[in-house]
């Protein structure tokens, strides 16, 4: 299944949008990490699991993006199950 570019890149400014606007990354990590070829879904993850850990968005994705933890591990590990990610991000959004 491919992508619309259009609608592809209107995703991704949404989602950087989302996350700068709510204080949950820089615009210099964010710049840094798209640069990296970070997804929506990873900077997603990442942003949700450095708030509920209090650590850095550019360092949970690091350590997921070079095999240092698995994303299911870094989840574990920040008390999230897989089937309450949008509601934990929601949450999340509240709070900020």
């Amino acid at each position: 299944m491919q992508t619309n570019p259009s609608a592809a890149r209107l995703a991704m400014t949404v989602v950087d949008d989302l996350l700068f606007q709510f204080r949950l990354i820089s615009v210099a990590d964010l710049a840094s990490l798209r640069k990296t070829g970070a997804t929506n879904q990873e900077l997603i993850l990442s942003a949700l699991i450095a708030a509920k850990k209090q650590r850095s968005v550019t360092k949970v994705y690091s350590d997921a993006k070079n095999g240092f933890k698995s994303w299911g591990a870094l989840l574990d590990k920040a008390q999230i199950h897989p089937s309450e990610i949008q509601q934990e991000f929601s949450v999340l959004l509240r709070r900020s």
